[in-house]
């Protein structure tokens, strides 16, 4: 989205869309610092924006997440 060919690689600001505020948030600081806290009370909005945002590593966290909260 940003690298490529696409407009809103020139653009300097850029609007996402259907993402919670709050998971962008802590994907941002996640970015920074290497470190998240999935929680259930934001692991169903941090692992849609994780997907949506291509963070792999985000969306296998939320995934482990909830598979323990299955057991």
């Amino acid at each position: 989205m940003f690298t490529g060919e696409l407009a809103e690689s020139r653009q300097t600001e850029v609007t996402i869309r259907d993402i919670d505020e709050h998971a962008m948030e802590l994907l941002i600081d996640f970015a920074y610092t290497s470190h998240i806290i999935v929680e259930e009370n934001n692991v169903q909005v941090l692992l849609p924006a994780a997907c949506l945002l291509q963070m792999a590593e985000i969306q296998e966290v939320c995934c482990e997440f909830l598979k323990r909260q299955l057991d």
